[in-house]
């Protein structure tokens, strides 16, 4: 062990109040005590028995593993977390995507409809010699498209 601190008074040459006075000695004091405490404490953590170093290793090298692991479980946590959200996101897009395709298809389908009727109206234009005066393309109440005419 080292040797206590050596005590020394309080400063002689400061001007002080008489309340004040009357409280220095014993704040030096208690900062001297201070001064011990720690400097016993600092010592006694310097001259630890060899089996009890040994066990003060095993209890942080225990500690240390335990914070690891357990850092380990909330970064896969996270991890799955982030991962669960994204093919949530993903499986989102996906049916978007799905109803867009099927919305273009049936566009499609009536577009196609339409020119049908478009050919088979200038089919009978043709065959007729060209009398036909107006064409009307439309939509029916069921969102079917069609095409009327009237004709001379």
């Amino acid at each position: 062990m080292g040797t206590i601190p050596k005590q020394s008074s309080p400063p002689e040459n400061v001007r002080l109040s008489p309340l004040s006075r009357s409280l220095i000695p014993s704040t030096w004091r208690q900062k001297l005590e201070r001064q011990k405490i720690l400097f016993f404490e600092s010592e006694l953590v310097q001259d630890l028995p060899v089996e009890v170093e040994e066990l003060l290793k095993e209890v942080t090298t225990g500690l240390a593993n335990q914070i690891n692991a357990m850092a380990v479980r909330l970064n896969t946590m996270a991890a799955q977390t982030v991962e669960r959200r994204v093919s949530d996101v993903m499986a989102s897009v996906r049916e978007t995507k799905e109803q867009a395709e099927a919305e273009l298809a049936n566009a499609a389908a009536t577009v196609e409809d339409l020119e049908r009727q478009l050919d088979s109206v200038k089919d009978i234009r043709e065959s007729q010699g060209g009398n036909w005066y107006q064409l009307t393309i439309g939509r029916t109440r069921t969102g079917a498209g069609s095409v009327s005419w009237n004709g001379k």
